[in-house]
């Protein structure tokens, strides 16, 4: 793998901590853990990934299979891990981007669609809340919402009718495990909790890139210096 290689999928793993807190309080160790554990076979389920580039998916079906072990295992070892940790350490807190470096991140995302290069935009969810809260995003109505949940939905349903053929096995075992979600979900209108968070995550990446699609479109080079922005 090239070092071009390497830097990216090291970005994509940063990004993809800062999305949620349960994964920003992992430490690197952790998270070199957790993907031991899946490849041991520790987990429920094994998470397949052959591909030479990471993905969201991937890493966040790995950390949250972590983080489920994680706490069955001190549920039942409470007493012994405490003995062998010794007094606890204080942990320093993630730093959690601060909003010209959201900004910098949209323009960054921005470029690289410009480019036609899409494959590592939206890695953090925090650019989409930015927009929401400058309204960069609007959303009109809890009817509106529902609305666009229904397209996400719709969206997830074709990945898990794709043919299976030319697939790498963690593609196919990615819409395998779909099409079961949904025809479960066709028959009796029920998502898991775990699969409806991919879902959301679906919605505010399409309304994200319809966001970078209307910048485009008037022709904007430089999104926070030619745009007003109205917190």
């Amino acid at each position: 793998m090239e070092l071009k290689e390497v830097g990216i999928q090291i970005e994509v793993l940063k990004r993809f901590m800062l999305s949620s807190p349960q994964f920003a309080g992992l430490t690197t160790n952790e998270v070199r853990h957790a993907f031991y554990l899946n490849n041991q076979g520790e987990y429920d389920e094994v998470y397949r990934h052959f591909n030479k580039v990471l993905n969201a998916e991937f890493v966040g079906d790995v950390l949250r299979a972590y983080v489920k072990y994680k706490t069955a295992l001190y549920r039942k070892k409470a007493r012994e891990i405490k003995l062998l940790l010794g007094p606890a350490v204080e942990r320093k807190e993630v730093p959690i981007p601060n909003e010209i470096e959201l900004q910098q991140m949209i323009q960054h995302d921005y470029n690289n669609y410009l480019a036609g290069s899409t494959e590592f935009i939206y890695l953090y969810t925090g650019v989409y809340k930015l927009l929401r809260k400058y309204g960069g995003i609007q959303i009109h109505s809890r009817q509106y919402w529902h609305k666009l949940i229904g397209y996400a939905i719709q969206d997830r349903i074709r990945i898990s009718k794709s043919t299976l053929f030319r697939k790498d096995v963690s593609e196919k075992d990615n819409i395998l495990r779909l099409r079961g979600i949904y025809e479960t979900y066709e028959a009796e209108g029920w998502i898991p909790s775990s699969e409806y968070r991919m879902v959301i995550y679906t919605l505010q990446k399409k309304l994200y890139f319809r966001f970078l699609k209307t910048m485009a479109y008037f022709n904007i080079k430089d999104i926070f210096k030619e745009v007003k922005i109205t917190k």
